[in-house]
């Protein structure tokens, strides 16, 4: 069951997407995510794939077909930011280096303890 937090953020992230956002969602976006990070561990495998969606956020934000309605203000951020967001190959270099906090599979046990947890 979603929290009311994952909910707002989930509500917002609708509106941004469809073009009826205001500066308010952009920002429940945003402390959402913060919070939720401060309540919940995530794997190593979230956090790659935390990475690699933020990216496609970033570039939904700049494509009007994608996102219309969008403040000009809040595109320019998006391009700024993709400017100088690791390309592909830099994230798997990441994620071999320091597989501990950046990985691109999810760890066995963690799946197993996943699996038998649901059954």
């Amino acid at each position: 069951m979603a929290s009311t937090l994952d909910k707002r953020v989930s509500k917002a992230f609708n509106r941004i997407k469809t073009g009826q956002s205001t500066h308010q969602d952009i920002k429940d976006l945003l402390t959402g995510h913060f919070i939720q990070e401060q309540q919940r561990v995530t794997l190593p495998y979230e956090r790659m794939r935390a990475l690699r969606s933020a990216e496609q956020l970033l570039c939904d934000l700049l494509d009007p077909k994608q996102t219309p309605r969008v403040p000009k203000q809040v595109r320019q951020r998006a391009r700024s930011v993709l400017r100088h967001w690791p390309m592909g190959s830099q994230l798997d270099l990441l994620s071999e280096r320091i597989p501990e906090f950046y990985n691109t599979v999810e760890d066995p046990l963690y799946c197993a303890v996943k699996r038998y947890s649901k059954d």
